[in-house]
């Protein structure tokens, strides 16, 4: 851990080579409502495009092997209503 924790440009830089706004990090979202979409966004935009990305890589180079007999799945999260984005 970094002492006195990691500073907001630090935090910036991070979050947004990733999509991810800084206030869903900081924990500084002001409505349960607006932290909903954006925990939508983050899925849709980030965190399941980066997964079938991985998941891509890792059954390329696995198939050399198996010849495509295996395979990772990987069925991204989708939020069925807006209840369901806590």
């Amino acid at each position: 851990a970094f002492a006195g924790g990691i500073n907001t440009e630090f935090k910036q830089l991070i979050t947004g080579a990733f999509g991810i706004p800084l206030d869903f990090i900081n924990g500084s979202v002001a409505y349960t409502s607006n932290y909903k979409e954006l925990k939508a966004t983050i899925y849709e935009q980030t965190i399941n495009p980066q997964t079938n990305t991985i998941i891509e890589a890792f059954n390329n180079h696995f198939k050399q092997f198996d010849n495509g007999i295996y395979s990772i799945q990987y069925k991204p999260y989708q939020y069925q209503s807006l209840d369901d984005k806590v």
